[in-house]
């Protein structure tokens, strides 16, 4: 097997895992913000808590690090996918530029939630009764809770649409250096 192959399973074997532990750290997270995020709302969508069972068996933590998990690790899939496609078909030997294109997505991703946060807190300055109306939403929020879990709503879409644009960059990304690295192997 040559080594771009190698490459490219490699690729798409470690993205999920890789996808997956940012998901389990950035939920660790946004946990230590809004606790009532994940207790009333995200253990009951991921199917970690129900009515009859309104506490996840293993804790809350081990819940929490449960949700990141499941809400990301797929995305690793298509990533790895991408980035297998461009060493298998552009027989990219070097692991390094693959590195750097994981790298730099994840920062993106990392950069949409954080724009995501910034974007609520600006939002909430400018309308300030919002949160209030939304906090009898998902089972019976506080009002002192509506905002922490409003602004752990915001840092999670923000990551999910900084994870869409971290896709988009990585493909023109890989595009951009593997041709570049296929005309300095065919001069």
């Amino acid at each position: 097997m040559r080594q771009h192959h190698k490459y490219a399973l490699l690729l798409v074997l470690i993205l999920p895992f890789i996808a997956g532990t940012y998901g389990v750290v950035h939920d660790q997270i946004t946990y230590s913000i809004s606790e009532a995020y994940f207790t009333k709302f995200k253990f009951f969508q991921f199917g970690l808590a129900t009515e009859i069972y309104p506490e996840p068996i293993f804790g809350d933590r081990i819940a929490a690090a449960l949700v990141g998990w499941m809400a990301t690790w797929w995305t690793g899939i298509p990533i790895g996918l991408m980035l297998g496609l461009f060493y298998w078909i552009r027989k990219v030997e070097e692991l390094r530029i693959g590195k750097n294109a994981i790298l730099r997505m994840f920062i993106i991703t990392f950069i949409g939630g954080v724009l995501g946060g910034v974007f609520f807190l600006i939002v909430k300055y400018l309308t300030r009764d919002w949160p209030m109306i939304i906090a009898g939403r998902y089972q019976a929020i506080e009002p002192y809770e509506a905002l922490d879990f409003m602004l752990v709503g915001s840092i999670h879409n923000g990551s999910y649409l900084g994870g869409i644009a971290a896709l988009i960059y990585g493909f023109f990304y890989l595009r951009k250096r593997t041709k570049i690295k296929q005309k300095s192997l065919n001069d």
